[in-house]
């Protein structure tokens, strides 16, 4: 499979095991609007996943990826390509590692630069804290304290 999770990530020197059989058919009609797990990969042969690349909107191609970066058995970031370029817009981490989101970063004009970044400054769950670089030009325009009520990575059932 070629996607952007094999030519730009690099991921295929690093693939244990993984399963061909799990593949979608972009001809298919799909009746249920759910997201399918495209490929699921055992980065350090471990037998548990380590990363699973999903596609939400049934095009048949990957467009969000999870992964677990500390191989503790919980995925812990998530990128998501969202206008289907192959470029990634968005990325939710959970840097402390407590199954809440800690820093989303943005590309919202899709010129490969983040330009919108929201923190949990006091690991509360909340992200509490927003900059954005609202003219592109390279330097933080807005910044809002206390603006949301927290995210969590999605269970895809992987």
């Amino acid at each position: 499979m070629t996607d952007f999770f094999h030519d730009h990530v690099g991921l295929d020197d690093h693939l244990y095991d993984p399963d061909p059989h799990l593949t979608v058919d972009p001809d298919a009609h799909h009746h249920v609007p759910v997201p399918e797990i495209v490929e699921r990969y055992d980065f350090n042969g471990d037998g548990r996943v380590d990363a699973i690349a999903v596609d939400t909107d049934q095009d048949g191609r990957a467009d969000t990826w999870e992964y677990d970066k500390n191989y503790d058995g919980h995925m812990d970031e998530v990128r998501y390509d969202h206008n289907g370029d192959g470029r990634i817009d968005e990325v939710d981490s959970d840097l402390n590692h407590d199954g809440r989101i800690d820093l989303v970063t943005e590309d919202t004009d899709h010129d490969g630069r983040d330009d919108v970044w929201e923190y949990d400054t006091n690991n509360d769950g909340a992200l509490d804290l927003l900059k954005m670089d609202t003219d592109h030009d390279g330097n933080v325009d807005y910044r809002a304290v206390n603006h949301d009520t927290g995210h969590t990575i999605p269970d895809y059932g992987n």
